[in-house]
């Protein structure tokens, strides 16, 4: 369905033979020496002037620049096919190159995180650092988990052998699984993304016969998956404690810039609206002619949503939908069709799911997915772009204020879906549409927020469990059945296949507690809506403003500038009177 839709990454080298890659890697490393030579032992000094630290960091952020270049190259070459050998060499390369690069200057945020706090304010406050005033203050909460620069210095080392081998291990055994499944008669050998992508389709044979093979095949792998898993908790664990962090989800939740307690305060008001999900599986399955919905058919279409959408049509409807909402919206996108940054055509290899990643803001975002064909992919298809949106209206920002914090990076992602379905419910031409594409979104809605608050419990469980012994495969599937039950209760049948459901969720391999940012985004971004709709043009450069910040000022400021506090209840429970009245609206069609 996007044949020929591939990425163009001759913006960042040529090929691998590229010399210029090895050359800019030099180049790094000779001004990660350089800079180590002018700074160690300098930036401690409770004295530090600001204009001395603003060259040290400015010098910084110049490395991160340089080596992030050849990091891109490698990592997306990767990642459109994990079993190449020489791109996994490539990768492996440029890791343990800039792993290296990273040794050297790993000084600088542990001596700047050893000044007195009021030194960091005092130069946080200072004209020259205003827009690294943020990124200073973070460092007042990253000190006290800060370890010492040589153990530091071991841990980055460490991870190229421990976290870091077993998450590229995970890539390329997932993406070396092909299962064989007779489909009209004929009998096919599908990957792993290919056979999830079954379970969107219209025809319930065959997504649970594709789903039962992909679980029973992770069942006949359990040994290698139970030991990714428990390496991994072990790995979170024991840097856990030697950081002194309170529990396994606190580091996240620094990271990103929230309080957990916020965390905690969402997931309990999602899990108050779990009833509103059981009321839209109810109406589902009578769509579907069904008792009631299995795990097979949480995705599927209702019938008149069958028909495939090439990508071409996929690209109008997406562009269409972001000119409703601002011009830097549609001139953004257009620009990711125009000039080849997007990856969509299905390949052996390839690495599975969907992502938008942009390493510095030198650099453009590139997208990836696997298109196939289906309303969710159109969907997918605005997400991601959301994403690359997002990269670009933030990369007027240097390199330290410009990755936005995970709980506002699926804002723009989730906010773009969002224009999408509203523009494409509004179209005349689509108005027989109206059950599929209320039920595409409410999906969508599905597996964003309440799923994604089932992964998070199911994170918070096995981590727990981790900490006391190593973990069976049985109680991991046990911890997993659990969770999705407590969502799921009478009103969706798991299929018992179903309790190797977790395997295939790369987030629990790749970013720890990251999915609790979908639930945030995902709300956030229907608040966002929500005021938009209220309150047009005005609001609308407001949310352009919050999306060109990128990471310049904590979550939190950036969101209260706009009038909204996460830490109300209030917040998230207006995003669920939305969902209600979508759910009321598929109910009276």
């Amino acid at each position: 369905m996007a044949k020929g839709i591939v990425w163009n990454l001759e913006d960042l080298y040529q090929g691998q033979e590229d010399p210029r890659l090895d050359q800019d890697l030099e180049a790094a490393r000779e001004k990660a020496q350089a800079f180590s030579s002018l700074y160690k032992g300098k930036i401690r000094d409770e004295d530090l002037e600001a204009q001395t630290l603003l060259s040290a960091i400015q010098a910084y952020e110049s490395i991160h620049e340089l080596g992030m270049k050849p990091y891109a190259f490698a990592y997306l070459s990767h990642a459109s096919d994990v079993r190449d050998p020489k791109r996994n060499a490539l990768f492996q390369r440029v890791q343990e190159a800039w792993n290296d690069i990273l040794e050297m200057i790993t000084f600088f945020p542990l001596e700047i995180m050893a000044l007195p706090e009021s030194s960091l304010r005092r130069l946080g406050e200072n004209d020259a650092l205003q827009s690294y005033r943020h990124f200073l203050l973070q460092q007042t909460k990253l000190k006290p988990h800060a370890l010492s620069e040589p153990e530091e210095t071991i841990m980055q080392l460490m991870r190229l052998s421990g976290r870091k081998a077993f998450v590229s291990f995970y890539d390329e055994f997932m993406a070396s699984i092909q299962v064989a499944l007779e489909i009209d008669g004929q009998v096919k050998s599908f990957s792993v993304e290919q056979l999830l992508s079954l379970l969107h389709g219209p025809d319930r044979s065959v997504r649970e016969n594709a789903y039962q093979a992909l679980l029973e095949e992770l069942d006949r792998q359990s040994v290698v998956l139970r030991n990714i898993i428990n390496a991994l908790l072990l790995d979170h664990r024991l840097e856990t404690l030697k950081r002194r962090y309170p529990s396994p989800m606190h580091r996240a939740c620094i990271t990103d810039g929230v309080d957990e307690g916020i965390i905690g305060g969402m997931m309990e008001v999602v899990e108050a609206h779990y009833p509103l999900a059981r009321r839209y599986f109810c109406e589902k399955a009578a769509l579907l002619g069904l008792n009631r919905l299995d795990t097979t058919d949480l995705w599927a279409p209702l019938n008149a949503e069958g028909t495939p959408i090439p990508f071409s049509k996929a690209r109008g409807f997406v562009l269409e939908a972001m000119e409703t909402f601002h011009p830097s919206f549609y001139s953004i996108a257009h620009e990711f069709f125009e000039r080849n940054w997007i990856h969509a055509e299905s390949r052996k290899g390839k690495r599975s799911g969907a992502f938008c990643r942009c390493f510095a803001p030198s650099q453009h975002p590139f997208v990836l997915m696997n298109y196939s064909g289906n309303l969710r992919d159109v969907a997918i298809l605005a997400h991601e772009l959301g994403h690359g949106i997002h990269y670009q209206l933030a990369s007027r920002q240097s390199f330290l204020g410009f990755d936005p914090s995970p709980v506002l990076a699926e804002t723009a992602s989730t906010f773009s879906e969002i224009l999408l379905i509203q523009h494409l419910l509004k179209s005349k031409a689509l108005q027989a549409q109206t059950p599929p594409l209320l039920s595409s979104h409410l999906d969508g809605i599905m597996v964003t927020v309440y799923r994604q608050n089932v992964l998070t419990r199911f994170e918070q469980a096995i981590h727990r469990e981790r900490q006391n012994q190593l973990l069976s495969t049985e109680e991991i599937c046990q911890l997993w059945w659990e969770e999705n039950e407590r969502l799921y209760r009478e009103e969706v049948e798991m299929i018992p296949a179903y309790r190797w459901g977790w395997a295939h969720v790369p987030h629990f391999i790749h970013h720890p507690f990251y999915c609790y940012s979908y639930i945030f985004g995902n709300l956030l971004a229907i608040a966002l809506y929500q005021h938009f709709q209220n309150n047009g043009e005005d609001f609308s450069e407001k949310i352009i403003s919050l999306l060109s910040a990128g990471a310049s000022q904590a979550p939190i400021d950036l969101l209260a500038q706009l009038g909204l506090d996460p830490a109300q209840k209030s917040l998230w429970e207006q995003a669920f009177r939305y969902v209600e009245k979508l759910i009321d609206a598929l109910e009276g069609v």
